[in-house]
């Protein structure tokens, strides 16, 4: 996103614009966001003017709008290699841009050895994006590549998972943001920098509560403890209760009996006293 300007002299300072906003998710460990690269017919043009020499040219097999673009982009290493070239009318100026969509990118995938990582170490997630003319000077003039990073154009946002720390970037803070606006420090006598950075600390999370659940709405539902099965108690109690009506049958049953024998022994005849 920055480097873009990087493959110009000082005759092209400020006509390339690069800008992108962008999120890291602590979380899934991916980066998600914009970034476009935009430049306007009339700086392309002067660039393939120059081209026509041997003296002045930055690109000598591009002689077209197209061809120029394409070829700048190609000294961004970590740019993707799919993006797509498109053109736009913009307050009466016809503009060439790329825009690149990141997509939850997973940290291995979105970093680059060239120029931008973005790393985490434990709770510690750590952005970069160097500005070392070197590593954007693919077929250019050292002081080609210098002069062209001096007079960069950026406008960068960033958002980390955690607060961003001030000892780790060289932007505007605010909360979980940083920002970085770059126009042509170089230009101005003022030092640019060497890199971008940003660092942010991520609170590790709480082990869940087992009697927590989230619901597909992210809210947090209590959920209530599961009933105790009654059976073991509903099984005594029907067994209590059997025996009872036994013992009752017994009782019962001994009664009559007893009452029986009491009549039998009324109704025998008495014996002859005589």
């Amino acid at each position: 996103m920055i480097v873009l300007l990087a493959v110009l002299g000082p005759a092209l300072a400020g006509c390339l614009h690069a800008t992108s906003n962008l999120q890291v998710d602590g979380d899934k460990n991916t980066v998600s966001g914009k970034l476009r690269l935009e430049a306007d017919v009339a700086n392309l043009d002067l660039i393939v003017n120059l081209d026509k020499s041997p003296e002045t040219a930055y690109f000598p097999n591009a002689h077209t709008r197209m061809a120029v673009f394409e070829a700048i982009l190609g000294q961004i290493p970590w740019l993707p290699a799919d993006h797509e070239v498109k053109t736009e009318k913009v307050s009466g100026k016809t503009i060439y841009f790329t825009e690149v969509t990141y997509n939850e990118v997973p940290f291995q995938e979105f970093s680059h050895d060239d120029g931008m990582t973005v790393e985490r170490d434990g709770d510690t997630v750590r952005f970069r994006v160097s500005l070392d003319a070197k590593i954007y000077s693919r077929g250019l003039r050292a002081d080609q590549a210098e002069a062209g990073m001096k007079s960069a154009t950026i406008n960068l946002s960033l958002t980390m998972p955690g607060k961003v720390q001030k000892q780790g970037t060289n932007g505007t803070i605010s909360g979980s943001t940083v920002t970085w606006k770059i126009n042509g420090c170089g230009l101005s006598g003022r030092n640019c920098p060497s890199e971008l950075t940003a660092l942010s600390v991520v609170s590790p999370s709480p082990s869940p509560s087992p009697s927590l659940s989230a619901s597909p709405t992210g809210a947090v539902i209590v959920e209530p403890p599961e009933p105790k099965s009654t059976l073991p108690f509903l099984l005594i109690g029907a067994i209590l209760v059997a025996a009872a009506i036994f013992s009752l049958v017994l009782v019962l049953l001994w009664r009559a009996r007893s009452s029986g024998s009491g009549k039998e022994d009324e109704a025998a005849p008495q014996g002859d006293l005589s």
